[in-house]
C-alpha cells in the first residue's frame, strides 16, 4: 500500500500491490480542471524538482493539459533539498503565466510563493499532497491563491464514525491531525478489515482480493470516501490556502 501516486505501481507491478490513494495523473487532472475550468487560467506553468518524482509529476502535468488542449507555458526546475527556484521564477515571469502548479517538497514551495509575492505577482499555485498542506500552509506568510489535491479526506472535517476514532487516537498519542498521518491510518485500517475477511493462515490471494472489495462492501469507508454506487476510481479532495 505505497504512499506515492507513481504510474508504474499500477500497470500491473509484478509484486503485490494495492493502492488506496489516487494516482499522480489524477490529482494532475484535478489542478487543471481547477486551473482552467473553475478559475478560468489558460497561461499555466509548472515549477518542478529536478528528479524522477518531479518528471512523474511533469509528465502528468503534461497529460492533464494536453487534456484542454494546452502545453505548459513554461517549466522551471529546482534542485532537489534546496531553495534555488530563482531561475525557475524569472523563466515563469518572462512567460507570463498566470497560474503555477508547483511539483517538490514544502519548504522550496514556499519559498518560490514568498519571493513571487515580493515581486507582487498575483499567481495562482497548485500542488500534489506530497508536498504535506498542513506544512506548506505553516510556512506561508500572507494569504495567497493556492488550491493542494489530497488523496484522503481532511482529517479535521471529515464526518462519520472513523473519522471519530482517528482523531481520539491522535489525541491519545499527542500526534497532529495531518492528512498524511491519516492516510497512514487509513492504510492500516482497510488492510485490517480486508483481513478479516479472509481465513486463518492467511494467503496473498484472498488478502489481496478483499483488499480490492473491502471499499465497495464497507458503508463506513464509502462514506468517508464519498464513493457513489457505480463509482469506480477513488475521489480527489482539496485544501485551500486563501
Amino acid at each position: 500500500m505505497p504512499y506515492t501516486g507513481t504510474a508504474f505501481l499500477r500497470k500491473q507491478p509484478s509484486f503485490n500491490v494495492f493502492n488506496l490513494r489516487a494516482s499522480y495523473l489524477d490529482e494532475a487532472i484535478e489542478q487543471i480542471n481547477y486551473l482552467v475550468d473553475e478559475l478560468g487560467h489558460y497561461q499555466i506553468a509548472l515549477l518542478i524538482q529536478a528528479d524522477e518524482f518531479g518528471i512523474t509529476l511533469q509528465k502528468s502535468l503534461t497529460t492533464a493539459l494536453k487534456i484542454k488542449g494546452s502545453t505548459p507555458q513554461a517549466i522551471g526546475r529546482f534542485r532537489r533539498n534546496t531553495y534555488e527556484v530563482e531561475k525557475a521564477l524569472k523563466l515563469i515571469n518572462k512567460a507570463n503565466a498566470t497560474a503555477v502548479a508547483m511539483v517538490g517538497t514544502f519548504k522550496p514551495l514556499a519559498h518560490f510563493i514568498h519571493l513571487s509575492q515580493k515581486q507582487n505577482k498575483q499567481f495562482v499555485f497548485t500542488c500534489v499532497s506530497f508536498a504535506s498542506g498542513e506544512d506548506l500552509f505553516n510556512e506561508l506568510k500572507l494569504p495567497s491563491k493556492l488550491m493542494i489535491t489530497e488523496v484522503v479526506p481532511s482529517p479535521t472535517k471529515c464526518t462519520g464514525k472513523i473519522c471519530e476514532q482517528f482523531r481520539a487516537a491522535i489525541q491519545e498519542h499527542g500526534l497532529p491531525e495531518t492528512h498524511a498521518i491519516f492516510e497512514g491510518y487509513l492504510n492500516a485500517l482497510v488492510f485490517n478489515r480486508a483481513a478479516k475477511m479472509c481465513p486463518l493462515p492467511y494467503n496473498n490471494a484472498c488478502v489481496l482480493k478483499a483488499l480490492n472489495n473491502v471499499i465497495k462492501q464497507d458503508p463506513e469507508l464509502r462514506h468517508l470516501f464519498k464513493i457513489k454506487a457505480m463509482q469506480k476510481n477513488l475521489p480527489i479532495f482539496r485544501s485551500y490556502h486563501t
